[in-house]
């Protein structure tokens, strides 16, 4: 059984998922890991279309075209490693970061690891990339403010397998094609609550691929609360994407009256809470970090 597993979601994404895979084969060596490539409905199909690739995944998983986070609740289902990284085709991880967070899970109350980050162009040859460092990441062990305050990369997280698996199956909210364009977030806010540690390893391990095609994270968003609701972050998210993210314009309708009982009825968790502030419903207000994009593939 391998330790690792390594999920890449992919989509028509030839260009850049060479770069993410070597990243993936050189932060293997010595360690025991599985790398899964999941095909969301690409066409040509990515068996077909990554032939003769030098670095390739140890298997292809296949599925209709349902968005990223129905290709990384795939990968998971699919993933028989202890520990789990989601890998986009357009990122990179540091040779190092395995390694680290393996240390780090010693600790068995540690179910999340993460690192800090760099950014990278991708062009030319990996032994030629270049990493340029961001600002060190804030440290921290608790879950809350890591999953909804720091909100990291998406490859940024290593988790215990046995954690995701149970935020999968006992979700505060299910799964839904809204909620693609923000896959991440998905994970986030159900891993927010939940008990454990999360452990900060130093280093740039978590590398952010920059280049000049349609990128995978180009409209990526940082969220926060409504102020209203400091543990209660379901109701915005509920609504899925409106054509406006920053700033929370577009965000939904007043409740039906001020105090009213939220009319989301979707979302379990709130349902038929009552509104105290009298505020536009925006449990979730946004801060761009990229330029809109509005492709489904597109992540905020």
């Amino acid at each position: 059984m391998p330790v690792f597993s390594i999920i890449v979601p992919y989509f028509r994404s030839r260009s850049t998922v060479a770069y993410a895979l070597e990243s993936a084969q050189r932060a293997s060596q010595g360690l025991d890991v599985e790398i899964l490539l999941v095909d969301d409905g690409s066409m040509p199909p990515a068996e077909e279309d990554l032939k003769g690739l030098r670095h390739g995944p140890h298997r292809i998983i296949r599925q209709e075209n349902r968005g990223l986070l129905f290709a990384r609740l795939r990968g998971l289902l699919e993933a028989r490693g202890d520990y789990i990284l989601f890998l986009d085709a357009d990122d990179l991880i540091g040779s190092q970061k395995l390694r680290a967070a393996l240390d780090a899970f010693a600790d068995p109350e540690v179910v999340t690891v993460y690192t800090d980050t760099a950014k990278v162009r991708l062009d030319g040859e990996y032994g030629d990339l270049m990493i340029k460092l961001d600002p060190a990441t804030p440290k921290t062990e608790d879950m809350a403010e890591f999953f909804i305050t720091i909100q990291p990369a998406p490859h940024s997280p290593v988790f215990r397998a046995t954690f995701l698996r149970e935020l999968v199956a006992t979700p505060l909210f299910p799964p839904l094609p809204a909620y693609n364009p923000v896959a991440e977030i998905w994970f986030y806010f159900n891993a927010a609550v939940r008990p454990g540690k999360v452990r900060h390893v130093p280093g740039p391990e978590t590398i952010c691929g920059v280049h000049g095609g349609e990128r995978i994270t180009n409209c990526w968003k940082k969220w926060r609360w409504h102020p209203c609701w400091p543990r209660r972050p379901l109701c915005g998210l509920a609504q899925g994407p409106r054509k406006r993210w920053s700033s929370g314009e577009g965000w939904g309708k007043r409740c039906s009256a001020a105090g009213g009982p939220c009319p989301l009825t979707s979302c379990r968790n709130i349902k038929n809470e009552k509104f105290e502030c009298g505020n536009p419903c925006r449990n979730l207000v946004s801060r761009s970090w990229g330029t809109e994009n509005s492709k489904s593939w597109q992540k905020p």
